[in-house]
């Protein structure tokens, strides 16, 4: 009984010795079929915008898209107060006005990575510079004093 037991281990060892080339072959064959999948993946779209409804904003970031040069990259922020407050009050204003001034000094010493900037800050300084006053927002307390230097006295508001 051990004879046979010895034969047929023997057995199996010569088949098993005969079939390795076949399975090798087999082996490397199904391997780089496997890895067909690899070099060519499905794409996935992960862009979540792509799933939003378009709305009134979307046309605004397109004229601005549209009138930026090639060169410059929009970056768009959302301002939002961590109270819930108005992001346009003059205490904002002055805190976005410090904020803007912090990243412009960064981007002056990193190769002036910030080409032009639009923000509530920017914009009413500029009216400040084109109007008779001077200085900066920080030299005014409040949305009235800033509308009495920069706003001529017979403009009417409506």
């Amino acid at each position: 009984m051990d004879g046979e037991a010895h034969s047929g281990t023997s057995e199996m060892a010569n088949l098993l010795e005969r079939a390795t080339l076949p399975i090798l072959i087999i082996t490397i064959l199904m391997t780089a079929g496997f890895a067909i999948g690899f070099i060519d993946p499905p794409s996935f779209n992960t862009d979540l915008t792509t799933f939003v409804p378009e709305d009134e904003n979307d046309v605004i970031i397109e004229t601005v898209d549209a009138q930026l040069t090639e060169t410059g990259l929009p970056f768009y922020t959302h301002i939002t107060r961590d109270d819930g407050g108005n992001v346009l009050s003059w205490d904002s204003i002055l805190i976005q006005e410090n904020a803007l001034y912090e990243l412009e000094n960064q981007s002056s010493m990193q190769s002036n990575l910030i080409i032009s900037n639009i923000s509530a800050p920017g914009i009413l300084q500029l009216a400040l510079d084109e109007s008779d006053a001077s200085g900066t927002l920080s030299d005014y307390d409040s949305w009235g004093s800033f509308l009495n230097e920069t706003v001529d006295e017979s403009t009417t508001c409506t």
